[in-house]
């Protein structure tokens, strides 16, 4: 009776607990849900800026002597062109009497070349009377030449006949022996006759190969004398091509270059003899460009030379920010960038314009020692701001207006598939969507979700189940 009491109580117990997750999975679960909305999605990153002067002009007097005058002070703006100093020049005049010496001495070298040129043209005109005259002699050589050459090729024609007819009976020679040699292989004639008829056929051969030979050295001497025209016509030759080099050296003049040299080198010297004579007497150094008044060393001293500036002028201020080389391609000339200040009563605000992206990435090291290429950008602010002023620079390099942003921590993957749990009539279901870029505070998303839909913000709760129902916290 005990046993079966157990039973039953212990059957009641299982009902309960199974009643209890049944209860559990009907009831709903509540969870913190986002609904979505519409909003600008954005991508930026912040770097460091400064404002600082982009370019620095160092001015050196054109001229050394005694300071006279300074009408700025460190510190002023100068408009381009504006006095800054004003120093003696008295010691012009013999700078002057010496470059006019130098013009003289010009002018003698100018005068030199045109007797060495006179000189060279009547050579060549000489040498140019005797190429004539060679070439002369070599043209009546030629027709007379000309005229032998004829006899001489009849000869030759004569002679080649008769190294023919030697040759040809050469060859019979040379039968004529190997058909006594044929006999008596045959039989037909005895050893003694064979050597009687062979010595008598080898003589034979030889007096012709004799003839033969005689007849072709003739012929050689004949055709060697033929080639004589061929030596007239390569001194001819070689004589026109001297004739020409001399005609073009009488053409063009052999100075000219030095003269040109020299007239140059004149007109340069009386262009300085004119400046130096707008500087006697006194200086004025004036401001290259417009500009602060960031040094003045002419202050500091009575006398200036070439070589000691007179002042530094700085000018084109611009926020200058190194950008990683990593997000320097999300940039772009013309780009506003967001400039916020730290100041004691909150943070302020500053549009500025990217004017220059500067090509080479530089060596940075950051606080913590580590080595960073970066690129050099200038800003160029929307309100004045001091030199010397730092900040932080806010650039947007994506910005997708009225896009639907999901948290992050609403984001799984299923199947190899982005996925979020949606809430539609108080019930969890899932969505498959596809993302688009990541922001600071979650990601677009493309398509599968429309503003107004309503996410389980935590992705990750094991309670949430398709089809469970949901109370919102």
């Amino acid at each position: 009776m005990k046993k079966y009491v157990k039973i039953i109580g212990g059957s009641l117990l299982g009902l309960a607990a199974a009643g209890g997750v049944a209860a559990s999975m009907l009831s709903p679960l509540t969870v913190e849900v986002t609904t979505l909305m519409a909003a600008t999605a954005r991508v930026t990153f912040t770097e460091q800026g400064a404002y600082v002067y982009d370019r620095v002009f160092t001015v050196y007097p054109q001229v050394a002597g005694e300071v006279l005058e300074i009408q700025v002070k460190p510190g002023d703006n100068v408009t381009k062109g504006q006095v800054i100093a004003v120093i003696s020049a008295t010691d012009y005049e013999y700078q002057i009497k010496s470059l006019e010496s130098t013009i003289a001495g010009y002018q003698a070298q100018i005068n030199n070349l045109y007797a060495q040129e006179k000189i060279s043209k009547d050579q060549y005109l000489m040498t140019r009377q005797t190429l004539l005259g060679q070439i002369a002699d070599i043209d009546v050589g030629m027709k007379e030449y000309e005229i032998s050459r004829k006899v001489t090729e009849k000869q030759i024609q004569l002679q080649e006949d008769i190294v023919g007819h030697n040759q040809r009976m050469v060859n019979l020679a040379r039968e004529n022996a190997r058909e006594y040699w044929r006999d008596y292989r045959g039989g037909g004639i005895d050893r003694d006759e064979y050597r009687a008829y062979d010595n008598q056929a080898q003589q034979a051969v030889q007096q012709a190969e004799i003839a033969l030979d005689a007849s072709l050295q003739q012929l050689e001497l004949l055709k060697a004398g033929n080639a004589t025209m061929e030596g007239f016509r390569s001194q001819r030759d070689s004589l026109e091509r001297q004739l020409g080099l001399v005609e073009d050296s009488l053409g063009r003049s052999n100075t000219w270059a030095m003269q040109q040299y020299y007239n140059a080198m004149i007109e340069g010297t009386q262009q300085n003899i004119e400046s130096m004579n707008d500087m006697l007497g006194r200086a004025v150094v004036t401001a290259p460009v417009s500009g602060k008044i960031d040094a003045l060393p002419v202050r500091d001293s009575n006398i200036v030379s070439h070589s000691i500036s007179v002042a530094t002028i700085s000018n084109d201020p611009a926020v200058e920010v190194f950008v990683p080389i990593r997000e320097i391609d999300g940039v772009r000339v013309g780009d506003t960038v967001q400039l916020i200040f730290d100041k004691q009563l909150g943070n302020e605000t500053m549009d500025a314009t990217v004017i220059r992206i500067e090509d080479e990435a530089q060596v940075q090291i950051s606080a913590l020692g580590v080595e960073e290429r970066k690129v050099r950008v200038l800003l160029e602010p929307k309100g004045n701001i001091s030199i010397g002023y730092s900040m932080d620079a806010v650039f947007t390099v994506f910005e997708e207006p009225d896009a639907v942003v999901v948290p992050k921590t609403a984001v799984f993957e299923q199947d190899g598939k982005d996925m979020v749990w949606l809430v539609t009539n108080g019930e969890a279901n899932l969505r498959e969507i596809e993302k688009g870029v990541e922001t600071r505070y979650g990601f677009a998303v493309t398509s599968g979700l429309s503003p107004g839909d309503d996410v389980i913000t935590d992705a990750n709760d094991a309670n949430v189940r398709a089809g469970r129902r949901i109370k919102t916290g």
